[in-house]
């Protein structure tokens, strides 16, 4: 039989089997939101790092403050903007990976 009068512990029929979807959330394709988050976050990241390498360059002191600002700002916009494409659990996991009190913290991995 079929449906709910089905015998308890036999198998259902082979037209009953669950078909196996290997698109499923488990498995999410990495879309070109994804990809272009991720970009935008090197970016974001790559500017920061940038910071104290223009201190260190031949400019006078006004150039290196407008700089400075320059990338700090352009850097903020850059990450919240990954932020916004890669969507919350990516910046749950960002603000966990850089909390020091879950950094010797093995097991919330």
């Amino acid at each position: 039989m079929t449906g709910p009068f089905r015998e308890p512990g036999k198998p259902p029929p082979p037209e009953e089997e669950p078909k196996k979807d290997f698109a499923g959330p488990a498995s999410r394709r990495f879309g070109w939101r994804q990809a272009l988050g991720v970009a935008l976050f090197a970016v974001s990241a790559a500017l920061f790092v940038t910071v104290p390498v223009v201190l260190f360059l031949p400019l006078t002191t006004g150039w290196k403050v407008g700089a400075v600002a320059v990338l700090l700002v352009a850097e903020e916009v850059i990450f919240w903007a990954a932020a916004l494409l890669l969507g919350r659990e990516a910046v749950r996991r960002y603000r966990r990976f850089f909390n020091p009190r879950h950094w010797f913290n093995k097991e919330q991995r």
